[in-house]
């Protein structure tokens, strides 16, 4: 969990909460403080201070039933630190990362928001690709445990009829967009770099024939690429991203006739968008891959390069983020 603290807090106190909070924790657990965090050999043979998990597969039979869990699930609190090892200077925010088993969240949840110097807890998020269970939502409209756990086992009745994206293009706006991620990708067009003229805003890079992005348009000022966060890398795998089906893999990629023609086939995996077949009209609003406002006439300077009037035959579908 990620614990904030108030803002007068200083480093001394984070240096405290970091050294006494876990004894204290356990002993609201219901942890036994005459054992405090067991010495148990870890994984790797060194002594462990009962980091949750880190206990070998040797010291489980070597170590009796009751201790063995309270080293695998003894509270762990981490301060913010330097380079230097040493405990980093308040905040603001200032923040505490607080490590528990699972069974124990609950309650130490309540004893950590009854602290006088807690002003927030929070989940400690890791970022993970969750396209496959959008889909399942979408599609079905709601899903269970056993889905949410094996989604790529799901049937998903939208893609089996047809209704997957194919020939539509969607316009998207955002900060910018990395053509070399596996899921937007073009063999056939390799590493993208375009000339001096069409790498800085106003300027519109055509892309004819690009299993993804039929063309890439930026506005003034902005530049080629996207920043470290790839929102809009994000964005754009979210709506059409797709990895192409390796030779010889499985997955959902079927050419879309006998004949061989249509989209190239793709694999469906976690990450696959929710209109896989579909292809994108891409608007980059960042100058020099940092984050991106809205320009001040969006009707002028972003919705018109969404049209694409050479590609006739596929309706367009204006939908800037």
């Amino acid at each position: 969990m990620r614990v904030e603290l108030l803002p007068a807090v200083n480093r001394a106190a984070l240096e405290a909460a970091e050294a006494d909070w876990p004894r204290a924790l356990a002993v609201h657990l219901g942890m036994d403080p005459a054992q405090e965090a067991p010495e148990v050999p870890a994984s790797d043979g060194s002594a462990s201070g009962g980091a949750p998990g880190a206990v070998s597969a040797a010291a489980s039979e070597a170590t009796p039933a009751a201790t063995l869990e309270q080293a695998e699930c003894w509270p762990v609190v981490e301060a913010p630190r330097g380079s230097d090892g040493a405990v980093l200077a308040a905040g603001p925010p200032v923040l505490l990362e607080v490590f528990l088993c699972a069974e124990h969240l609950a309650s130490a949840v309540s004893w950590l928001a009854s602290q006088p110097v807690v002003k927030w807890v929070e989940p400690r998020q890791r970022a993970q690709r969750a396209d496959a269970v959008s889909s399942i939502l979408m599609q079905t409209g709601g899903i269970t445990r056993e889905q949410y756990d094996a989604p790529l086992e799901v049937p998903l009745p939208y893609w089996e009829a047809g209704v997957d994206g194919r020939g539509e293009i969607v316009g998207v706006t955002d900060g910018g967009l990395d053509l070399s991620s596996c899921y937007l990708y073009d063999p056939s067009y390799g590493s993208i770099r375009p000339n001096a003229s069409q790498a800085t805003g106003p300027a519109v890079l055509p892309l004819p024939g690009h299993r993804k992005v039929v063309q890439y348009a930026l506005t003034s000022g902005a530049t080629f690429g996207d920043a470290e966060s790839a929102h809009g890398t994000h964005v754009c795998g979210s709506v059409a991203g797709a990895r192409l089906l390796q030779e010889g893999g499985g997955g959902g990629g079927n050419r879309d006739s006998a004949a061989g023609t249509g989209p190239p086939p793709f694999e469906r995996d976690v990450g696959t968008g929710g209109a896989p077949r579909s292809q994108l009209s891409f608007i980059g609003l960042a100058e020099d891959n940092r984050a991106f406002t809205m320009p001040p006439r969006p009707d002028t300077m972003v919705l018109q390069a969404l049209i694409v009037p050479a590609l006739s035959t596929s309706r367009v579908t204006k939908r800037p983020v």
